[in-house]
């Protein structure tokens, strides 16, 4: 009985191994599999990407659920507007921009003459006299109280006086910012209202010798940002739509996406009130410009099994005999096989976009973005010439 077993044994083991061979050559492992990924994936960093002009949009799924057409209008989202107001009763002095006119943060839009911008001024200067005097009072008395010469009651009261002063001068000097007068600057009654950040000048609402009160509306600004597309669908088409949907523009390559959906159908028009917004900020299209939306409804399932997906013609290239592109995935471009399935032409908003499968054990996501500017850079990158 022991020989057996001492003869069985050398031979199970014998067996074992040739059968993990043979399945290993059959199968390739998942740690092959992810190092072959990690060779054709590149991390690269933001100055890298700004250098090598790459630009990444949404990778959009070939199949839907069907396709609707709906007149829009593009506009500006209401958290990308506001009104510019006089902080102060004053006289329009000059008016430095106009209706449409793009601006940088910080660049002079109106200027304002108010003599109540001096009392302003003086104020704060007197209330900085205040905080000195009372500075100097509370070390004072912190010093006579460490020596025992003075009552606590007569520090703490110090220390009261100084925390009134600060606060004043705090005031006071947020005031004339808010009047866009530095706090520091000499007695003037000039003062000017400067762009909060970049964007463009929307409406003009009032002139030069004109005179405002406090809170009186100077102009609107929009800040630079994603645009939207107000949209009006029946009842009967509105419900078939949900949020996330695609909505295409021609001549825009990036998808914008249904955002809100109104509960309430209008009374006059008996319509449904729709918006989409682009998810960044481009120039295909202008605020009040009239376009044709056409709108993918989200499919159900994968993809990949109603035909792919669309990219634009620009991201696929050749590459060591096969068609691939370059997805992006946060700081990280991976470089993925693809099989070309078409190429849309024609007049369809879809005109200039291949639709490609990718090759197993590549996968996609609608999440994903595809590198649709700059491939040719990565792809340099890819055969070893650096990014510097």
């Amino acid at each position: 009985m022991s020989m057996l077993h001492a003869y069985s044994l050398p031979r199970l083991l014998l067996q074992a191994l040739a059968l993990a061979a043979m399945t290993s050559y059959m199968y390739p492992s998942d740690a092959a599999t992810q190092a072959s990924d990690r060779a054709h994936t590149m991390a690269l960093k933001p100055e890298q990407v700004q250098k090598l002009g790459i630009r990444s949009s949404q990778i959009l799924p070939a199949g839907d659920a069907g396709r609707v057409m709906l007149q829009g209008q593009v506009t500006l989202p209401p958290n990308l507007l506001r009104v510019i107001s006089s902080p102060m009763a004053a006289l329009v002095e000059q008016v430095h921009v106009s209706k449409g006119d793009a601006v940088t943060p910080g660049q002079t839009l109106v200027s304002l003459n108010a003599p109540q911008l001096v009392e302003w001024q003086r104020e704060y200067q007197q209330a900085q006299l205040q905080l000195k005097l009372a500075q100097q009072t509370a070390q004072r008395d912190d010093a006579l109280l460490a020596e025992g010469i003075i009552a606590s009651s007569r520090a703490q009261a110090s220390q009261a006086q100084l925390q009134i002063a600060q606060a004043t001068a705090r005031e006071r000097g947020q005031l004339l910012q808010l009047a866009g007068v530095k706090p520091n600057s000499g007695l003037s009654g000039h003062a000017s209202l400067s762009a909060p950040s970049r964007g463009s000048v929307t409406d003009m609402l009032v002139q030069p010798g004109q005179r405002v009160e406090a809170g009186t509306p100077l102009l609107k600004f929009a800040s630079a940002g994603a645009l939207s597309i107000d949209m009006q669908a029946s009842a009967d088409v509105a419900r078939r739509l949900r949020k996330g949907d695609l909505v295409r523009i021609k001549g825009c390559a990036l998808p914008a996406r249904i955002v809100s959906i109104n509960t309430e159908l209008d009374a006059g028009s008996q319509t449904v009130s729709l918006r989409a917004q682009w998810p960044q900020a481009h120039d295909c299209a202008l605020p009040q410009q009239r376009v044709q939306a056409e709108v993918a409804l989200t499919p159900s399932g994968d993809a990949t099994q109603t035909g792919g997906w669309l990219v634009p013609a620009s991201a696929v290239l050749r590459h060591d005999g096969q068609d691939i592109l370059f997805i992006q995935r946060g700081s990280s471009f991976q470089a993925v096989a693809v099989r070309v399935v078409s190429q849309q032409s024609g007049a369809s908003v879809t005109a200039g976009l291949t639709q490609v499968s990718p090759i197993a054990p590549a996968r996609f996501t609608p999440d994903d973005k595809v590198v649709d500017q700059g491939a040719v850079a990565l792809k340099g990158v890819l055969q070893g010439l650096g990014a510097q």
